[in-house]
């Protein structure tokens, strides 16, 4: 079964917060509820023109018109955000794109 949003929507993994940084140092709890947090998009509405599926975004997680989802797959359940295309404050290009 394939999860497609319609219109503007976009579908994003959220990417989990590292709790090490590269140097070794170890980040607290409050340090990982940042309000700004990032993602790859997984699926895009067919009216979308800014992103592109696997780029990676960032966007405001308390974000009114973000909806939290869970999705079954073959592996497991996996947690995703459906959101608005202008939820997205900015974006890596991953890839050729």
């Amino acid at each position: 079964m394939k999860l497609l949003p319609t219109r503007d929507n976009i579908i994003v993994r959220p990417v989990e917060a590292e709790t090490v940084t590269q140097g070794g140092i170890h980040l607290p709890q409050n340090a990982k509820k940042a309000a700004v947090i990032e993602g790859t998009v997984c699926a895009i509405g067919p009216l979308v023109k800014t992103v592109k599926v696997g780029w990676t975004i960032f966007f405001d997680k308390h974000s009114p018109t973000i909806r939290h989802t869970r999705f079954e797959t073959d592996s497991g359940e996996v947690k995703l955000l459906i959101m608005k295309e202008e939820d997205a404050m900015g974006y890596y290009q991953n890839g050729k794109d």
